[in-house]
């Protein structure tokens, strides 16, 4: 299991500031599903979408996050795995470990929220949907993907262009390993050898 890069407190803070910036309303943040590339099982390597990321740090598919701006309550929403899951992945994270991990303090499935979307479907912020998938879901249970939440977007946007100390260390030492790494290709390079024996 990828542990998320900070503290339960980091998050816990991230989302408290969110929920003050918009003061009202349910808050929606979408994570990423698997995308197949021509059938279900052959997925393209999973990317989380960022935002989820900085709120909720879990680097998992079919993981949604959903925040009373009001009462600072957070909601973890995914599915635990099946036993075929496991047999292919390995023993994984409940949504409820997943959930403690990063000081989310309760947890639901998906048709937990989309009856919550359902019922509050004219008090919902999101972010603006840039997957067709979660454009479909997000008709399916508001009526609409194309009012996404000015304040919303305007807060995320604030909350993000200022790096804490922990982001910027996190930075570096991603870069520092993206340095590492193409010196490592340029070392290994010889003269007729294809792209791929170099990636290899």
């Amino acid at each position: 299991m990828n542990l998320p890069p900070f503290s339960d407190v980091v998050y816990q803070k991230r989302r408290s500031e969110l929920c003050e910036k918009v003061g009202h309303g349910l808050i929606l943040i979408a994570g990423n599903h698997d995308a197949p590339m021509n059938y279900a099982a052959n997925i393209y390597p999973f990317r989380q979408d960022s935002n989820f990321r900085y709120y909720a740090g879990i680097d998992r598919p079919g993981l949604h996050l959903l925040m009373d701006a009001a009462t600072g309550e957070a909601t973890l929403y995914g599915q635990d795995l099946s036993l075929d899951d496991i047999v292919w992945m390995g023993t994984q994270a409940s949504i409820r470990e997943l959930a403690q991990l990063v000081g989310v303090s309760t947890c639901g499935s998906p048709e937990d929220l989309s009856s919550k979307l359902e019922r509050n479907s004219s008090g919902v912020h999101y972010l603006p949907p840039y997957r067709e998938r979660r454009k479909n879901w997000l008709r399916k249970y508001l009526g609409h993907s194309d009012q996404p939440s000015k304040v919303l977007t305007e807060a995320v946007i604030a909350m993000r262009s200022v790096k804490s100390e922990g982001e910027i260390v996190e930075m570096e030492r991603a870069v520092n390993t993206s340095r590492a790494m193409h010196h490592a290709a340029m070392d290994a390079a010889k003269s007729g050898m294809l792209e791929a024996e170099i990636a290899g």
